[in-house]
């Protein structure tokens, strides 16, 4: 087929919408098409390789121009999505930046500041805000919902370099009031930025309750590494080793959580454009036990267990302890216990000394005490399915809340 024809089969097969762009030139048109990546894709220099889109970066970080948004260049002859990790810690992959365009849909994406510029009758380079503009447009949305009665958006992503695990913890709950969620939006990073437009910024559309119960979980853990790091009887070794995992495992949970679940929101658009988030209960990413939408929502807010106990859980994993080992945990944990594979830590199992072991055991059990009299902490302990269920048949109304909203704000 002929290039002439092939583009004219992509243009007439695309779902599109003319957008006007105030922030980028030439940027009018702004669309998703699985013909978009079919065409790079079938190009021989990829498909012959399986591994060559973890090897190759395939979108450039070009800058930010004077007005706060970040442009993101797809190279020639390469497709948007790419497994290349410049940290090569499996964490941190490229991913497809165009998956808020996706996800938030055309009308609510060109409203907060996204656009596509075109070449060739294919996307080429992708407009996001920065962090200054995407915090202006988010407050101004909020305004308005707060004025029609509705739910604000609760996550805000703020300029911030590479945090380290510490700094992602203490930022994430720093939001006040107004924010149940505050995550380090890394927009001026060669490096990071491709991976933050694919895998974080999306997460605005989260409910608040979500991103609320992320943040006690949070909570809790600071509270467990305070308690270790002010006890007189651990060791200096031991504190460290504790406070160390506890850190890593949290920020993991943090980032995998809300870097997931849009990337698997954005793959529903992909495979199946046009249809709504209802939809999605239908698909393999819902029922997966491994890496299924419901995995990602439970790692981020330790669903099916209080908070507290989510912390007493990570430390007996940590640890290499059973429920056994800790006669508290036997009347408390039936239900978190059945989910422990799914929440289970990504750290390293340590051994301390039999000392250490043993004041660990008991600032465990003092733990659990402490919230003894709020088991549930106004929460209840949804089955993880049916909690991320609930949460993906509203995305549809909370989107189209947003698009009125920021319609409205402009």
């Amino acid at each position: 087929m002929e290039i002439r024809n092939l583009t004219i089969f992509i243009f007439i097969s695309m779902t599109f919408v003319f957008l006007s762009s105030k922030g980028s030139p030439n940027s009018c048109l702004i669309f998703y098409s699985k013909f978009d990546d079919k065409v790079l894709y079938n190009l021989k220099t990829l498909v012959e390789t399986p591994d060559y889109l973890s090897q190759v970066r395939t979108v450039i970080f070009k800058g930010q121009t004077r007005n706060g948004l970040v442009v993101l260049e797809r190279q020639d002859n390469l497709p948007w999505g790419s497994r290349f990790n410049h940290f090569k810690t499996g964490f941190t992959r490229d991913g497809d930046p165009r998956n808020p365009v996706l996800i938030l849909g055309p009308k609510l994406a060109q409203k907060m500041g996204f656009s596509v510029e075109m070449q060739d009758g294919l996307t080429k380079r992708l407009f996001i805000p920065g962090s200054k503009n995407l915090i202006k447009t988010i407050k101004k949305i909020n305004r308005e919902l707060k004025k029609q009665g509705l739910e604000e958006i609760s996550y805000l992503p703020v300029g911030f370099g590479l945090a380290t695990s510490e700094q992602i913890l203490h930022l994430s709950i720093s939001g006040g009031e107004h924010f149940q969620m505050f995550f380090p939006y890394a927009d001026k990073d060669t490096n990071l930025t491709v991976h933050e437009a694919s895998a974080h910024l999306s997460s605005l559309i989260l409910p608040r309750h979500v991103l609320h119960r992320a943040k006690v979980v949070t909570e809790r853990n600071l509270e467990m590494i305070a308690i270790i790091r002010d006890d007189h009887f651990l060791t200096a070794e031991a504190k460290e080793l504790l406070i160390d995992q506890i850190m890593k495992d949290r920020s993991i949970e943090l980032d995998f959580g809300t870097g997931n679940i849009a990337t698997l929101l954005g793959d529903f658009r992909r495979q199946f454009p046009g249809k709504p988030f209802e939809s999605f209960s239908e698909t393999t990413n819902m029922t997966d036990e491994n890496f299924g939408f419901p995995v990602w929502v439970s790692t981020l807010t330790q669903v099916g267990m209080t908070p507290a106990m989510s912390v007493i859980l990570r430390l007996g994993h940590i640890l290499n302890l059973s429920h056994e080992n800790i006669p508290i945990l036997q009347s408390h944990t039936i239900k978190a216990i059945k989910v422990i594979k799914t929440n289970e830590g990504h750290g390293n199992q340590m051994k301390l000394s039999l000392q250490d072991l043993d004041r660990i055991k008991l600032i465990m059990a003092s733990f659990i005490q402490k919230y003894k009299n709020e088991p549930e902490l106004g929460y209840k302990p949804i089955a993880p399915y049916s909690y991320a269920l609930g949460i993906i048949n509203n995305l549809d109304r909370r989107i189209e809340e947003l698009t009125q909203a920021a319609s409205s704000a402009q």
